[in-house]
């Protein structure tokens, strides 16, 4: 019986061993597979996704700058950081020939793009400036007007005091109406510059305000749908170095550098993600088109909710909701 229960024992021990055994070949078994899928993959010298965000970042580096000057500083930026990768694969001894080429083709990409956003940023900055001057031309038209109204009331109380051939408006309107009293000439002027002063003070002015305020509505809204049209184009251009550095590492190296970017969307998808933060239509109301568009917003009600549609914290709460 002690035999029996000791062979039963020792089964046990050797299945225990066994299985002991197996799991750490198989745990073995999947790093050595883990190890040779890292090892097939190749990494190069400038990933394709480091390009990009490389290059959007002289961008914002510029501050938004159209000055060929800076355009000229981004580019020997561009040259000292590819001669750098090149210098330090070559202390490494690690540079190949695949890897001097990718390289090469990534600052010739990298370069156009720059050049691509330089005309795009050039592009926006006259957007703006035409949005501006015709709000300064629309200003100034309104500035006349209320100079107009303003020296149209002091008109009345210079008239009785003007001459004409050396005669005096008094004389000639007494000569014309004899038997109009004297005092009832100045009392009409007196009436009138009072009249226009109360419509000048109280329409002109008021109308005034509220055309500087539309003006500049009207061009805060212009401008940020420039600005948007400038995030469009931008990020266009990164999509397009994005698939062109992607192209480029399949060709040199001959495989794909990530199966996931294959996929639909999926570069498009990286570059809105980098872009997203500083885009105006992601933070806007969503229906602030349709109600510029119905002249809802430039309506002197609604001038003063302007901040919450532009931001889209009024929306919620927005009364023209249902109208636009």
């Amino acid at each position: 019986m002690k035999d029996l229960h000791l062979f039963y024992g020792c089964i046990c021990c050797c299945a225990k061993l066994l299985y002991g055994i197996s799991t750490i070949i198989a745990k073995e078994s999947a790093n050595g597979l883990s190890g040779q899928t890292q090892a097939s993959r190749v990494e190069p010298p400038i990933l394709p996704r480091e390009a990009v965000q490389w290059t959007w970042s002289l961008t914002i580096g510029q501050s938004g700058s159209s000055d060929a000057e800076v355009l000229r500083e981004r580019q020997k930026e561009i040259q000292g950081y590819i001669d750098g990768i090149k210098d330090e694969l070559g202390k490494t001894g690690k540079a190949s020939q695949q890897d001097i080429r990718y390289i090469d083709g990534v600052y010739a990409a990298i370069n156009s793009c720059v050049r691509t956003l330089h005309i795009i940023i050039r592009g926006r900055d006259t957007n703006f400036k035409e949005v501006d001057k015709l709000k300064e031309v629309y200003l100034a038209k309104a500035e006349d007007i209320v100079t107009f109204s303003g020296n149209l009331q002091s008109a009345f109380g210079r008239i009785a005091t003007m001459t004409i051939g050396g005669t005096s408006v008094t004389a000639i309107v007494a000569y014309y109406f004899p038997n109009l009293p004297v005092f009832v000439f100045p009392l009409v002027l007196a009436a009138a510059g009072a009249i226009s002063f109360g419509i000048h003070e109280q329409f002109v002015k008021p109308w005034k305000i509220g055309e500087n305020v539309k003006a500049n509505v009207k061009n805060d809204y212009q401008r940020n749908q420039y600005y948007q049209q400038y995030v469009r184009r931008s990020k266009g251009a990164l999509t397009g170095l994005f698939k062109e550095t992607l192209d480029l590492f399949e060709e040199i190296y001959g495989k794909s550098y990530n199966p996931v970017y294959n996929k639909p969307g999926k570069k498009e998808e990286f570059v809105n993600n980098l872009l997203k933060p500083i885009e105006f239509e992601n933070y806007t109301c969503p229906i602030i088109h349709e109600c510029f568009a119905k002249g809802i917003i430039l309506d002197k009600k609604n001038l003063d909710r302007w901040p919450t549609c532009e931001s889209g914290e009024g929306y919620g709460t927005c009364p023209k909701r249902k109208n636009a």
